[in-house]
């Protein structure tokens, strides 16, 4: 009947721990557990160090824990766990964006290296045999197990942390990823606008410099190279005898006075000719000869042209300095010598478009801004209209669990503030509190202020009952879930914890018979007299039943304990192959 309730289990618990290998951890000196679906409990004496299980486990999957790792006498100390993971396609995907081979099952290994003398260590964590980083570890830690210690007891105060278990529970899936997404651009946009609005008031202080060089540019309306073709035309003008007097004597000496180089150059053209009968190879330098003739020609032509044109203007050369100086005093005084005043018109127009730009771009993104709140606003109110929904279903869930694991009195609610639509959380609108009172008759106060230590760890319980099958992680891992109870409770918790197992792996640490009888796998931490290293060992049979009257009897184990014992193990099986 067992295997055949586990068959059936395989069904649902497609990701799970099978396997835990630990040496030379803290007292552990080996260990090699193979963990079963459904429930696995733990027990042990007191200070025998049963805890160091899920410890192991913990520090395996990237959870911080303190004191040093390796066991005295060791300078090294490993855990691996190897996760049978046939179903889900997440952890696969995780594994592939990592880079990971996503062979399995999945294997993680960490290992932990005396430092020296000192008494630190040093560690290093594997994801199927490639090295990782323990804040990957950590995160692919989150798919593969859920674990529940007093620190997770102590989590339920937190608002942040009772607000995602509000959305675990909810589903609101759609809507916190639309309201989520809508807050990221909302950020962005927000950023956008500060840096725009620190770029205008940076350039802002420059701006009426800028209007001043564009009206004076505007009235100085320069040309592209205007001061060079004015010196260059300056400097003709002002020179214009002697250009005049040198070009009428090279028109001389070319071509106007008897003797010119035109002259006898025609001369030569002529005569030529006369040597060809007896040099015919000559005859190749009268076409040459032709040529330079006509430039000689076209020279003198040019000269005699500048020669009729140049002339000393004093109008015009006033009105040219009048003018260089307008340009060069504009330059001076906006202390850009050398540079063009026609490329400062451009550079200046682009600086006052640019800046015009940015601030029509901020109007468009304060007009963004308005438009994403208020889309927010409503993401935000729809997604706050389905966790009140989903906050009335799991305090329904709830106090039922709550009833079957003996606190039929007990209330639990969940308390909305206000809506703060002017203030936008990243994860909503809402801020809210679990709230508990033991009976109706007592006002419901926040968790810190009313709950005792079993209590809450009974919350924890129910909550985790109510969100079975919905938050993804096949294998939950509790610690001192039973702080606080015994007897009748016991065996109610005992059941919670045994439905808890149709859909997920559980492992239990518990100090209580009424939980261990009901386990599928039963662990003992023993620690050895001699050495005081701890063994674990696999329970079976006989061994299970003194392990229980152990834990019945406050003393020495009797004929009357192990009876009892015997009769709870029978009525625990019973109770299993009946579900």
């Amino acid at each position: 009947m067992v295997h055949q309730r586990w068959e059936r289990w395989q069904l649902f618990i497609s990701d799970m721990l099978k396997k835990l290998l630990i040496k030379n951890y803290t007292v552990i000196e080996q260990a090699e557990i193979h963990f079963q679906p459904g429930l696995n409990v733990i027990t042990g004496e007191t200070g025998a160090g049963k805890s160091l299980l899920l410890d192991a486990i913990g520090s395996l999957i990237g959870e911080r824990r303190g004191g040093f790792p390796i066991r005295t006498g060791s300078d090294r100390a490993y855990i691996e766990a190897e996760f049978d993971s046939r179903s889900q396609s997440v952890l696969t995907g995780w594994l592939k964006t990592h880079g990971f081979s996503v062979d399995l099952p999945v294997i993680l290994r960490r290992e932990f290296y005396k430092d020296g003398n000192t008494a630190s260590s040093r560690t290093r964590v594997f994801i199927n045999d490639s090295p990782a980083t323990v804040a990957l570890v950590r995160e692919l830690g989150i798919l593969l197990m859920d674990m529940h210690g007093q620190h997770e007891v102590v989590t339920l105060f937190d608002r942040n942390r009772q607000l995602s278990l509000l959305d675990s529970f909810s589903g609101n899936t759609k809507f916190l990823s639309k309201y989520q997404g809508t807050f990221g651009e909302l950020h962005k946009l927000k950023e956008k606008h500060k840096n725009l609005q620190d770029e205008i008031n940076d350039a802002r202080d420059g701006r009426d410099a800028l209007k001043r060089k564009a009206e004076e540019l505007e009235q100085l309306s320069p040309q592209p190279q205007e001061i060079v073709q004015i010196e260059k035309e300056l400097d003709r003008l002002e020179n214009s005898e002697k250009i005049f007097d040198l070009c009428r004597e090279m028109c001389d000496l070319l071509n106007e006075k008897p003797g010119s180089a035109v002259e006898k150059l025609s001369d030569t053209i002529h005569l030529l000719p006369d040597l060809y009968p007896y040099y015919a190879e000559l005859k190749d330098w009268d076409g040459q000869l032709q040529t330079i003739r006509s430039t000689i020609t076209e020279l003198n032509r040019s000269l005699l042209e500048i020669s009729r044109d140049v002339s000393h203007d004093p109008g015009r050369v006033e009105k040219l300095r009048q003018r260089l100086m307008l340009l060069t005093g504009f330059l001076k005084r906006w202390n850009c010598p050398g540079d063009d005043p026609c490329n400062i018109a451009e550079e200046t127009k682009r600086k006052l478009d640019e800046l015009n730009r940015r601030e029509q771009e901020l109007r468009l993104t304060v007009k963004e801004i308005s438009s994403t709140e208020s889309v927010l606003l409503k993401a935000g109110i729809e997604l706050s209209k389905h966790r009140k929904k989903a906050a009335s279903a799991l305090i329904e869930q709830v106090e039922e669990r709550l009833a079957s694991i003996g606190m039929e009195k007990a209330r639990f609610s969940v308390a909305f503030e206000a809506l703060q639509m002017d203030k936008p959380y990243e994860d909503g609108l809402d801020r809210i509190d679990f709230t508990f009172s033991p009976n109706a008759k007592l006002p419901h106060q926040v968790l810190k202020k009313v709950a005792s230590g079993g209590e809450l760890s009974r919350i924890l319980l129910a909550l985790k009952g109510s969100l079975a099958g919905i938050d993804g992680v096949e294998t939950l891992a509790f610690d001192e879930i039973d702080q606080g109870i015994s007897g009748r409770m016991a065996h109610m918790v005992g059941l919670e914890l045994l439905n808890l197992a149709r859909n997920h792996q559980m492992i239990v640490v518990t100090h209580l018979p009424q939980i261990a009888s009901l386990g599928d796998l039963h662990l003992s931490v023993c620690q050895e007299s001699s050495s005081g290293a701890a063994t674990v060992n696999v329970l079976d049979g006989e061994e299970r039943i003194v392990e229980l009257a152990s834990l019945l009897a406050a003393t020495g184990i009797s004929d009357s304990a192990l009876q009892n014992a015997r009769e709870m193990f029978e009525t625990a099986q019973n109770l299993k192959s009946a579900s």
